[in-house]
């Protein structure tokens, strides 16, 4: 809007400085460019008018521009130039002179309204656009902000669902393999996790259990050698069958054959 408007203004100003040099001089080479400036003055006027439809205020100050110029050109200026053609001395009084200084600063003034209202209205919008794009900024900062938060909840989640559990899992494992079998997980994970921690800590029971009933069964064997090698001399004839007897069923009476159970060798 502002490109047509300085181009209207500028033909404005050039209307009066042809028709002046033709006023002064009678020479025609001011009268041609004066003549196209009256004839495209008035479409200009209206093809900047079209650019403000819609902003009323801008609009009013548009169309008081275009009347006072259409006003300039058939009540001062084509009067004027014909009486300069003729040789009407009127055409070079300071009266004359002076009313045409007058309309051109009326239009000239009307033209500064409409250039500080626009810039006002750049300026505003300017102003809009910037403030719209920090908030955009500030949105997406806040936004990167908040992705990394996620980020970070969730990789600690992960650490304390998952990465924590496998270590604690690989630290027991070790140390069933040397031989600490009363060691268990905690059973607080869910999904595979949870399952992984029961099926570790049923692992660890089945294997304690094994080497407890292990354990029994050496000391059992172990205290039947003993006993067969204190029995007295003509019981010689059951040492090399000692070790076979914790092998068998228990009789009746709760204890199995052999040397100081009281029964019979089976």
């Amino acid at each position: 809007m502002l490109i047509a408007a300085n181009g209207l203004e500028l033909q404005v100003l050039d209307l009066e400085t042809e028709q002046r040099g033709f006023i002064l001089t009678r020479q025609m080479e001011f009268l041609v460019p004066w003549q196209q400036a009256v004839a495209t003055l008035p479409q200009e006027g209206l093809a900047l008018l079209k650019l403000v439809t819609g902003d009323s205020a801008q609009e009013a100050r548009v169309r008081e521009i275009v009347t006072a110029a259409r006003s300039y050109i058939d009540d001062y200026s084509v009067p004027l130039v014909n009486a300069a053609a003729r040789d009407d001395p009127s055409a070079r009084t300071i009266a004359a002179t002076a009313e045409g200084e007058a309309r051109v600063d009326a239009i000239r003034a009307d033209f500064a309204q409409l250039f500080d209202a626009e810039r006002r209205t750049s300026a505003a919008t300017a102003r809009a656009s910037t403030e719209a794009a920090h908030r955009a900024y500030a949105g997406a900062v806040a936004g990167v902000g908040v992705s990394i938060a996620l980020v970070a909840i969730y990789a600690g989640y992960l650490t304390r669902a998952i990465v924590r559990p496998i270590r604690r899992a690989a630290t027991l494992t070790g140390r069933v393999a040397g031989g600490d079998l009363a060691v268990r997980l905690s059973e607080t994970g869910v999904g595979e996790i949870g399952a992984l921690q029961r099926a570790f800590n049923v692992m660890g029971a089945s294997l304690e259990r094994s080497h407890d009933d292990l354990a029994a069964l050496a000391d059992e064997q172990a205290g039947l050698r003993r006993g067969a090698s204190t029995c007295g001399p003509g019981t010689s004839r059951f040492h090399s069958r000692a070790s076979a007897s914790a092998d068998k069923p228990l009789n009746r009476t709760g204890r199995r054959g052999g040397c100081g159970y009281g029964g019979r060798v089976q």
